[in-house]
């Protein structure tokens, strides 16, 4: 199974495992439906910041989306986890709005890089929370 697969896979796991429907997922994403069913069939392969974002949704590892990691525990803390779906932010347009500024934030770093950065950013938001 290539690495295009196994995300493809993983993506639709998470997504199950949490009870989003595709829509749903695609709505907290700011993407259509059917990009999400193209990621999860494997038609079209998520940039890496797309993943991460998704790991974001599905309250999963982002390693383990990207087939780096093989630990079924992650998939047992997703389904776990079912009924605390939140994304952090407080509505869907809040996480749309969330995901295309951090786009704007990260576009011009190289793709190898953008996973850093974005978590990064994630802790100097977490450390602006904690100062509220």
């Amino acid at each position: 199974m290539d690495r295009r697969e196994i995300i493809a896979r993983r993506l639709k796991e998470a997504r199950e495992a949490l009870g989003l429907t595709q829509d749903k997922a695609a709505e907290a994403a700011g993407c259509s439906a059917m990009t999400i069913w193209r990621y999860e069939n494997g038609d079209r392969q998520p940039s890496l910041l797309i993943v991460r974002g998704l790991a974001v949704i599905y309250q999963c590892e982002y390693e383990w989306l990207m087939g780096e990691e093989d630990s079924p525990h992650l998939v047992r803390s997703i389904a776990e986890n079912r009924g605390a779906y939140t994304t952090g932010v407080g509505s869907s347009q809040g996480t749309n709005d969330y995901w295309r500024a951090m786009s704007v934030l990260v576009r011009d770093v190289p793709e190898e890089k953008q996973g850093e950065t974005v978590d990064i950013i994630h802790q100097v938001i977490e450390l602006a929370k904690e100062k509220d």
